[in-house]
């Protein structure tokens, strides 16, 4: 995967902190209908997946959509049996590619569609044969909660400023913070680009030790997203959430100074 390519997997870190341990919920009965790329879902519990799901009219509220099926590997057993690090790596498997096409453009950028969930069969359905493992999408409220709609989300994505399907906050991000991000709208004016590593140990002056290092990972997208002269923010996780050898910040732009780019 490429660096451009991972953008829009790093940021909205705390929402990932919020939701890793519900993707291994325990399984429940699942719908048995066969699913389609393009098909709408109401999840129970669209942070979990093993959750039970129903395919519906995409004219009807709903908080999911598919855009991708992959099979489960042959390694893997029954949902029962699946672990986090199995349903961490059948995720792996969905492909941006397909997302990409599904939803007819290639933004790196954040995008206030999450794709980074799937749902198994159920346990009847796996009994039946079925082996299909759907990668759908999740629309984020401000709380991280599924946002209920209407519509499927390519066609009102078509029909839309793509600056609102974008990540944005409502005020300046700061360095070593919790910056919980949310689609962009009219009071948003930073523009959160993505995340990027970033060189150097963690001392007891995080983030100022560090914050050198940052501004510099992330002037280069400051450059390719901002018009000339954009003067950005490399907001530095909060220290809870940065690992031993592994640092990343989080790149942020004013809103009036994004040139318009989203790949």
């Amino acid at each position: 995967m490429t660096p451009l390519r991972t953008l829009r997997h790093f940021g909205l870190f705390s929402a990932l902190a919020i939701g890793a341990t519900l993707l291994i919920a325990p399984p429940s009965q699942a719908d048995t209908a066969v699913a389609d790329v393009g098909d709408c879902l109401r999840v129970d519990d669209a942070w979990s997946g093993t959750s039970s799901i129903e395919i519906v009219d995409c004219a009807e509220s709903h908080n999911g959509e598919v855009y991708d099926i992959v099979a489960s590997p042959s390694r893997l057993g029954p949902p029962s049996t699946l672990n986090e690090a199995d349903l961490g790596s059948l995720r792996d498997e969905c492909s941006d590619d397909a997302f990409d096409a599904w939803l007819g453009k290639d933004v790196m950028l954040p995008m206030a569609i999450w794709t980074w969930f799937i749902s198994v069969p159920s346990e009847e359905a796996w009994e039946g044969g079925n082996r299909d493992v759907l990668c759908r999408t999740m629309r984020p409220t401000p709380q991280y909660d599924a946002l209920n709609y209407k519509g499927a989300i390519p066609e009102l994505f078509a029909s839309t400023p793509i600056l609102q399907w974008l990540s944005c906050m409502p005020k300046a991000p700061k360095s070593g913070a919790n910056n919980s991000s949310a689609a962009c709208g009219a009071k948003s004016t930073w523009l959160l680009l993505g995340g990027v590593p970033v060189k150097g140990k963690v001392t007891a002056q995080y983030p100022k030790d560090l914050q050198a290092a940052a501004d510099k990972a992330c002037a280069s997208m400051f450059k390719r997203y901002g018009k000339s002269g954009t003067k950005g923010v490399a907001a530095l996780l909060v220290k809870r959430n940065v690992s031993t050898g592994s640092v990343f910040t989080e790149c942020f732009i004013p809103v009036k100074a994004w040139n318009g780019k989203v790949a």
